[in-house]
């Protein structure tokens, strides 16, 4: 089992199939990975570890592994952080802000108003 352990290990720190922050890993958006069967193959050595009572890919995000499943996903396990390209991350950050100061700026006015605002933001 420990020759399995050593490949879960590379297939998350080497392979370049999977990115973002320390356990909490998505795949990776590579289109020359995918041409090249990168994807399959590193897929068929996880489940060959599985097979043989290895370990699997203990890192992977919940909210993925939730989404691909069909199970509900909270609304605490989908983090800014945890998109791992620059551009995209400033945006969302972006757009949480405006949501943010809406939600204070009508939270501030009162009354059931309130609710009907954030509901249709």
């Amino acid at each position: 089992m420990f020759v399995f352990s050593l490949l879960m290990t590379d297939i998350r720190d080497k392979s370049g199939v999977f990115e973002g922050p320390g356990d909490t890993l998505f795949f990776s958006h590579n289109v020359a990975m995918l041409a090249n069967d990168t994807y399959r193959t590193m897929g068929r050595l996880v489940a060959m570890s599985l097979l043989q009572g290895g370990p699997g890919p203990l890192w992977m995000s919940e909210a993925a592994y939730r989404y691909w499943v069909g199970l509900p996903i909270a609304d605490d396990m989908l983090q800014v952080q945890h998109v791992t390209d620059e551009a995209m991350r400033l945006r969302i950050a972006a757009v949480c802000c405006i949501c943010t100061y809406c939600s204070f700026r009508v939270f501030s006015s009162g009354g059931n108003q309130t609710f009907v605002q954030l509901y249709i933001f």
